[in-house]
């Protein structure tokens, strides 16, 4: 089953996610350190999964990627 999905999925533009993710660490005193990974949500509904399910995601210039449940 192909899924497409859109940055614009997430809050409407993934950068209000990170924004609002930054904006509320810093009220519990906490920060983001360099290094850190940040996923802002998913671009597209999540489907069921079961062992044997493989998966690829095309990201354009960013590559692709698959996984195999197991």
């Amino acid at each position: 089953m192909a899924e497409d999905g859109s940055g614009r999925n997430v809050l409407g533009d993934p950068r209000i996610a990170l924004t609002w993710l930054v904006n509320e660490l810093s009220r519990h005193g906490l920060t983001l350190k360099a290094g850190q990974v940040v996923t802002t949500g998913t671009c597209v509904k999540p489907v069921p999964i079961a062992a044997g399910d493989a998966f690829e995601g095309d990201l354009g210039v960013l590559g692709r990627v698959s996984v195999t449940i197991t």
